[in-house]
């Protein structure tokens, strides 16, 4: 998940098939092309669930087409 990094960034959640993991957009400098999250390991043959929150408030922002997934090849 690709999104925005900058000073006013905080802290968001992002929740993956129930588990929950806690991280922060927050930079010294802005860029609006920063990994914000990614997972690896997922099963392709089930369908999962993605969730992502602002928590406190401060800027949050996804790029456009910056939620991408991968199917391996074999």
């Amino acid at each position: 998940m690709f999104g925005k990094t900058s000073p006013r960034s905080g802290n968001f959640t992002v929740t993956l098939d129930n588990v929950t993991t806690t991280l922060s957009g927050q930079s010294s400098f802005t860029d609006f092309g920063s990994l914000l999250f990614f997972s690896t390991g997922l099963d392709p043959q089930i369908v999962h669930a993605v969730e992502v929150r602002n928590v406190d408030g401060s800027e949050l922002s996804l790029s456009v087409g910056g939620f991408q997934t991968f199917i391996p090849y074999k």
